[in-house]
């Protein structure tokens, strides 16, 4: 039976991007995801057709191939297996719910919302259509407390300020919001049409880079994709590290 629990070091290191990217090798997985507190992650096989499977901390597939699947929201993922709908899963990779057509929610609050097109209905999490009115809320506007650094435009160009107005970095042609404490940015060079992409952190500070700047990514779950100089693009990690490399 399949371990409940993740092994520590999982634990201690929420990214824990070496042993995913050990499993990915072991396993021939392109890519191997976080995984979640019941120690399950979503491993993908293919470049052009992507296959996706749910493996454990050992590696072993506990479900799939599927063409999509959505992390788990209340003990159930939304899967999609071809062409005969969603189904969800349960945590031990059995399908105990659907197929569906259409559009379909991830649970929330014990239920699942399902647009087949000409209605829009919920189902509980046995699978039942039930009677719950879909009623329009008003809309509430969230008003954001400002983060820091955050990111000011003047003379054709951004910057990063911090909390008193101060400069700390710059100037960019492009500053990406943060994720993982860093920020994608783009730095104008000479010959260069798209410039050069760097990552830096809440201090200002280059923490990565230079990289082609034809396609840029946040960082994901511990890992980003960048560029060569030929445009062919590589996983690494907060470090620079190259991760999931054949």
């Amino acid at each position: 039976m399949r371990e409940s629990k993740p092994e520590l070091k999982i634990q201690q290191d929420p990214f824990a991007v070496d042993f995913r990217n050990n499993l990915a090798k072991k396993f021939g997985f392109r890519y191997v995801g976080c995984f979640d507190e019941s120690g399950l992650a979503i491993a993908v096989k293919g470049e052009h057709l992507e296959l996706k499977f749910l493996i454990d901390i050992k590696g072993e597939t506990v479900a799939g191939p599927f063409h999509h699947i959505q992390p788990f929201k209340e003990d159930l993922a939304r899967i999609r297996k071809d062409d005969t709908g969603y189904y969800f899963i349960n945590r031990e990779g059995k399908e105990v719910i659907g197929p569906f057509k259409g559009i379909v929610g991830d649970f929330k609050n014990g239920f699942s919302y399902i647009g087949d097109g000409t209605d829009i209905y919920y189902i509980n999490k046995i699978g039942e259509r039930v009677d719950r009115k879909i009623e329009k809320k008003p809309e509430v506007k969230n008003v954001k407390e400002k983060t820091w650094p955050t990111t000011e435009y003047r003379n054709g160009s951004f910057y990063l300020v911090n909390e008193e107005g101060k400069e700390i970095a710059g100037p960019f042609t492009r500053v990406n919001p943060f994720r993982e404490g860093l920020s994608l940015v783009n730095i104008e060079k000479k010959g260069e049409p798209y410039g050069e992409n760097y990552y830096i952190d809440k201090g200002g500070k280059i923490k990565l880079g230079p990289y082609n700047a034809y396609r840029g990514y946040d960082f994901n779950e511990g890992v980003t994709v960048v560029l060569t100089d030929q445009r062919i693009p590589y996983h690494i990690d907060h470090n620079g590290n190259k991760v999931f490399e054949k």
